[in-house]
């Protein structure tokens, strides 16, 4: 009854214009007439990113705001309204959300480190600056924000709290060389969480888009009011979705995660295009492997991080404090097992390669790791150790040299003295293609050296006549060529 009354009078406010120029007894006169007595009146000034006048009126019916103007009159609003609505295409241009615990200027130190200049976006191509944008989620969503979050926040999650043991072992294994299978043991919880936020305001939805657009269209409602002083009223004008995402921060936060989930996330997968392949249906349709990709991870992250934020918003006894982060013994125990981990991790693929060299066995490819990086070290290390320093020591003078080159598997440099001149190629292993040792030759390499034990060198060495070819550990210095 209070909403229909004030309704009334807000509407009698707008037609008469008096929405600047009536006083506090005029106000309190025109409720009579609409049947609302009001017992006390007091003048404020509420809002987030500006603020608005306001009469604040009491009744035993409840609380309601009387602005003082319209929503599109409010000072400066349609410099707020640029800004907000360019931040807004940002986001969907890049494929992501405003995340929660930053700043807008802090997210603009990280995006310089990636080469990401918010101001100038409009002249990149958004798949540029997709690409780009992966490079910055590993700061974003750092180990110390994942450490506290599942460490302290998440327990105080009465949605997310019993998947703690998951999300641990999940940041274990990602930092333990298993990202796509850290990420896909993460992608359900989504749903879940969705399922069980609704559960606290005992509602059910059918489809998850209803359930993503009820749980955010609940949490804007919530906070709208919240930040209005818990007013039982305002007027529609002040509620409406384009006016509180240039007025209110974190109701911008929730619709940029909205048009992510609904647009990206959820999108069809005939109509998914993005970068970073981060869709539902091709996970969970084993449709294509465009989802795996390491960076997913703390993209992953980010979501539970998000819907933590939207439990929070909706939940009227939440216990979680986003903005509070403590060290204790819990998040110190994580950050520590992490630390092995990727200590083992290296001592793992250090031991892998030597046994895999040694016995000439093949490099076990997963999505998250085909061993190249780990191949392109050892070359890098061994061209440098044991042939250009023994080159150097020798007289000869190095130059040209290349980058590990991964189809392949190889490296090369050229060498002169005095009036000769070498080139030289170093391969991973003798079982390299046939092809290989055929371009290498035909490119004038005088040497095709490898590291590991000869194996079948005639097999893949085939046909190979002007290029001596050799183990690493047989090669002798030439004096001149």
């Amino acid at each position: 009854m209070m909403k229909n009354k004030c309704n009334k009078i807000w509407s009698n406010l707008v037609h008469t214009h008096r929405l600047g120029n009536i006083s506090k007894n005029e106000l309190i006169d025109l409720a009579k007439e609409k049947n609302l007595v009001i017992e006390s009146i007091i003048d404020v000034k509420y809002g987030v990113n500006f603020k608005i006048e306001a009469y604040l009126i009491y009744t035993q019916e409840g609380r309601a705001l009387f602005p003082k103007c319209h929503s599109i009159e409010i000072h400066d609003i349609d410099d707020n309204r640029e800004f907000w609505l360019d931040y807004e295409n940002f986001w969907v241009e890049i494929d992501w959300f405003f995340p929660v615990y930053y700043s807008i200027g802090k997210l603009d130190e990280l995006f310089k480190l990636v080469h990401i200049d918010r101001n100038l976006y409009n002249g990149v191509s958004s798949n540029r600056l997709q690409s780009d944008f992966e490079h910055a989620l590993p700061m974003i969503y750092s180990i110390s924000l994942m450490v506290q979050s599942i460490s302290e926040k998440f327990e105080n999650s009465k949605v997310l709290a019993q998947h703690i043991p998951l999300l641990k072992e999940a940041i274990l294994s990602f930092y333990s060389g298993y990202a796509i299978s850290a990420t896909a043991a993460l992608i359900p919880i989504v749903e879940d969480a969705l399922k069980k936020i609704l559960e606290l305001e005992d509602i059910e939805r059918s489809t998850t888009i209803d359930k993503v657009n009820t749980c955010i269209d609940l949490a804007i409602k919530k906070c709208t009011f919240r930040d209005a002083l818990n007013v039982d009223w305002i007027p529609n004008e002040f509620e409406e979705k384009e006016f509180l995402k240039i007025s209110n921060t974190r109701i911008f936060i929730l619709e940029t995660f909205r048009n992510w989930l609904l647009n990206s996330f959820y999108a069809p997968h005939e109509k998914y295009n993005k970068v970073s392949g981060f869709n539902r249906h091709h996970f969970a349709h084993g449709l294509s492997d465009v989802w795996q990709k390491p960076t997913n991870f703390f993209r992953m992250v980010g979501v539970l991080n998000q819907l933590l934020f939207i439990e929070a918003l909706i939940d009227d006894e939440s216990k979680i404090n986003f903005f509070d982060f403590n060290l204790t013994d819990r998040t110190e125990a994580l950050n520590n097992e992490i630390n092995i981990c990727m200590n083992l991790r290296l001592l793992k693929s250090q031991l892998l390669l030597s046994d895999q060299q040694n016995k000439l066995l093949p490099f076990n490819v997963t999505p998250t790791d085909d061993g190249w990086l780990a191949r392109a070290s050892i070359l890098s290390k061994t061209m440098n150790d044991e042939i250009i320093l023994v080159l150097k020591n020798s007289g000869w003078q190095c130059f040209d040299f290349s980058d590990p080159i991964k189809e392949g598997n190889y490296i090369t440099v050229k060498a002169s003295k005095n009036d000769s001149v070498i080139k030289i190629a170093l391969l991973f292993s003798c079982a390299t293609d046939n092809k290989i040792y055929k371009d290498l030759e035909e490119n004038d390499y005088d040497y095709i050296l490898y590291n590991g034990a000869f194996y079948k060198q005639d097999s893949y060495a085939y046909g190979i006549t002007r290029a001596k070819v050799m183990p690493l550990n047989a090669w002798i210095i030439p004096e001149q060529h």
